[in-house]
């Protein structure tokens, strides 16, 4: 192989369990981070050339295969560089992680690398890096295969995020330089056909998964690419052509259909593959995810002189998004002769009829010594399926000079996911000095899945009438993750509300990739808010002669918008005003509010001439102004507001309680 030449999350800690690994734990004798278990390893270019870029390779394999262990599953020794990511930005072309001087990529723009490969929670390989204003993290895990039920499959995630002020136009295209043992260019099994040369398949044309290995006879490597899934993101366009050309062109390639897989360039079988999802908008703080996989494929062989093999999906989950599952099977003549007549048939459970694909008889006829056919099914149930069940599929292939082979598989139909809703606010509110108590409030929120099978990318949101928001800190939408059969999680939002009374609805709206939408409302039932403005002493203790005691001038319930003016009559004999300063109400930010600080006449009594506005502040409620009083004498005396006008944005005036201070200095 001419490959040579060789040189050597965003991740956010949200939980106390999470760690991070030192490397030296996972290096490989080659440098590269690796993880693995029984079946797969994953592993990742530490750099400085290629960081971040993975491979895979095969460990103990399939249990019942030997010929598998140890063999590469995407090209990727001693160093992965071969396989790459890019992320296009609104029409230039980045690749992610570092640089390279090498074939694959070198044309692309590159970024910073912020976050080294690290492997977190002993279970993920994490990288980040940063392209601008965008921040791309690579997560790569192991997965359970959909046909082989063994965890012998990577799990290859890019989060997306903009961090910029505006919307950017994001696409993504991912490389795979596909190897199965020593074969460097074996086809793609898509459906009914073996992919030999260039081929590009688009949206609807999508399989769930495709195939590749090199022969029934021996197979050495089965791998399979999910395309589709509940935890899968199915890419907009799907290119299987050489290797080569993906490595020259880091978006746009010499792409021609019929060509085959000859290495661009040179003289060599090199297959890969290609996933895109096309660029769309993506707005500031926004995230995208892009989710695929690839790993080993699950195929039950039954050898003969025709040989005979068979795929699909383990378990199946039929529910309102998924109501088909893909059926595969393959036929390699043995014989040193032509087979003839040859038929395949498809025995299905009562219950389950073909929707597309191959028909269910097919008469082949002659096929060559040596020759291989392949067939395709999309399988769904005739009516509802109540109760798990398991399917016994089997092909049967048919000739007039040998004997027939049969092959069966068992597909597990599991239930759909279900997911149970409760929502909860406050029962009582009461009114403490003036104010509403809690406000905020806690919501409470809780889902849990009900069903037989995971539910995929579960997301909670609040929707809020108007009177009531979110406090700023919380987020109107939750990400919920994978909820597995029995799994509860339990949240909680703050909501504020803004003088609204009476009986108030909430709706929690929950979804997930492979559910309804559905929701839950539940209603708080909110007293009547009193509107006032009223004075108080900020510390009574400090009403002692000599000392400077602070009057607070306090407005409760009034709403985000309000204009007020007013006076302030005080015992002259026994205070004296030293100085005036703003409440809290008159700062928002760092912006100080329209605020008249009045002038000071410190024996006439009055305080005249308190005006001001202020918007945007929750409910209304706190302190507009403090009055500094130097405390003159012992005595009874009152505060009293005077000229009190206060109304809102539109000028229409509050029907306040106004409320005066008495006091007795001792």
């Amino acid at each position: 192989m001419a490959k040579t030449g060789l040189v050597f999350l965003l991740v956010l800690l949200i939980a106390a369990s999470i760690t991070i690994a030192s490397p030296e734990e996972y290096i490989d004798g080659e440098g590269n981070l690796r993880l693995e278990n029984e079946y797969i390893a994953i592993f990742v270019n530490l750099g400085p050339e290629n960081k971040g870029r993975f491979a895979l390779d095969v460990t103990g394999g399939n249990p019942e295969h030997d010929g598998d262990n140890n063999k590469p599953l995407i090209y990727g020794h001693p160093r992965p560089w071969t396989s790459y990511t890019t992320v296009r930005i609104d029409g230039e072309n980045y690749i992610f992680g570092g640089e390279t001087t090498q074939r694959a990529g070198r044309d692309g723009v590159y970024g910073e690398v912020t976050q080294e490969p690290e492997v977190v929670d002993g279970e993920r390989i994490v990288t980040e890096t940063q392209l601008g204003d965008v921040v791309i993290t690579q997560e790569l895990s192991f997965i359970e295969s959909t046909t082989t039920g063994f965890p012998d499959t990577a799990k290859i995630r890019y989060d997306v995020t903009n961090m910029g002020d505006e919307e950017k136009r994001i696409g993504l295209r991912v490389v795979l330089d596909t190897m199965l043992g020593p074969n460097d260019g074996a086809p793609f099994r898509v459906r009914d056909q073996e992919v030999l040369q260039d081929k590009v398949l688009i949206r609807e044309d999508i399989p769930e998964f495709w195939q590749a290995f090199d022969s029934l006879e021996e197979p050495l490597v089965m791998a399979q690419g999910d395309l589709r899934g509940p935890d899968l993101t199915p890419p907009d366009e799907v290119y299987m052509t050489n290797w080569g050309s993906l490595a020259d062109g880091v978006w746009d390639f010499n792409f021609r259909p019929g060509r085959e897989f000859y290495r661009e360039g040179e003289f060599e079988l090199d297959s890969a593959i290609a996933l895109y999802w096309t660029p769309e908008w993506l707005a500031p703080g926004e995230t995208r995810s892009y989710v695929t996989s690839y790993g080993l494929a699950g195929i039950d062989i039954v050898p003969g002189l025709l040989s005979v093999g068979l795929s699909a999906p383990g378990r199946v989950i039929f529910d309102d998004f998924t109501q088909s599952f893909q059926v595969m099977a393959y036929m390699q003549n043995n014989l040193d002769v032509t087979a003839r007549d040859v038929e395949v048939t498809l025995d299905l459970p009562e219950g389950f009829e073909v929707i597309e694909g191959s028909q269910r008889h097919t008469r082949v006829g002659e096929l060559d010594a040596g020759g291989r056919t392949q067939f395709a099914w999309q399988v769904a149930p005739t009516g509802d399926l109540v109760e798990q069940k398991v399917l016994n599929i089997q092909v049967r292939a048919d000739a007039s000079n040998t004997d027939q082979t049969r092959a069966t598989r068992q597909v597990e139909v599991m239930p759909p996911a279900a997911l149970e809703l409760f929502l909860e606010g406050p029962r009582e509110f009461s009114f403490i000095d003036h104010r509403m108590e809690p406000n905020p409030f806690p919501v409470y929120g809780r889902v849990t899945n009900t069903g037989g099978s995971p539910a995929y990318a579960v997301q909670a949101a609040l929707a809020l009438p108007p009177g009531l928001s979110l406090v700023s800190s919380d987020q109107e939408q939750l990400e919920l993750g994978i909820l597995d059969p029995g799994d509860e999680v339990q949240f909680r939002w703050l909501v504020r509300s803004h003088g609204r009374s009476g009986e108030i609805p909430m709706a929690m709206e929950v979804g997930s990739r492979n559910t309804r939408d559905t929701s839950v409302v539940d209603n708080i039932n909110v007293p009547e808010w009193p509107q006032s403005i009223y004075l108080k002493w900020d510390d009574p203790e400090r009403l002692r002669p000599g000392r400077v005691a602070t009057a607070l001038v306090m407005l409760g319930n009034v709403g985000d918008g309000v204009d007020f003016e007013f006076d302030i009559e005080y015992p002259a004999d026994l205070l004296k005003p030293m100085y005036i300063s703003r409440g809290q109400l008159m700062v928002s930010g760092e912006e100080l509010l329209d605020f008249n600080r009045p002038d000071l006449d410190p024996d006439s009594g009055v305080i005249s001439g308190f005006w001001g506005d202020l918007m945007n502040k929750d409910d209304g409620s706190g302190v507009l102004a403090r009055i500094h009083f130097l405390v003159k004498d012992t005595g009874e005396g009152m505060l009293e507001l005077k000229n009190v006008k206060v109304s809102d944005i539109y000028g229409a005036p509050f029907d306040l309680g106004i409320g005066d201070l008495q006091f007795n200095i001792e």
